[in-house]
């Protein structure tokens, strides 16, 4: 996913790694600008596919959890049209 950031163009954005669960649960992995960091290295890439794996497989009990403890940060939607 890539995100745009005002008065930057086309190649001050930044790029995000993020993993669905359900239309509900979106984890997000990592983000970079794009002027700083062209391409994720090979080894960073495997990592994330693994995270993006074990994130996908967690229980609500387990995310409520990790939630609990911090491990995870919640970022709330207000409306259902805002994003």
């Amino acid at each position: 996913m890539e995100m745009s950031r005002k008065g930057k163009g086309k190649h001050g954005g930044y790029r995000t790694l993020v993993v669905f669960k359900s239309e509900f649960r979106t984890f997000f992995l990592y983000g970079f600008p794009k002027s700083k960091v062209s391409n994720i290295e090979e080894d960073a890439l495997k990592g994330y596919k693994k995270q993006a794996k074990e994130n996908l497989l967690l229980t609500e009990e387990q995310i409520n959890l990790m939630l609990k403890v911090k491990d995870l940060i919640e970022v709330l939607q207000e409306e259902k049209n805002e994003i």
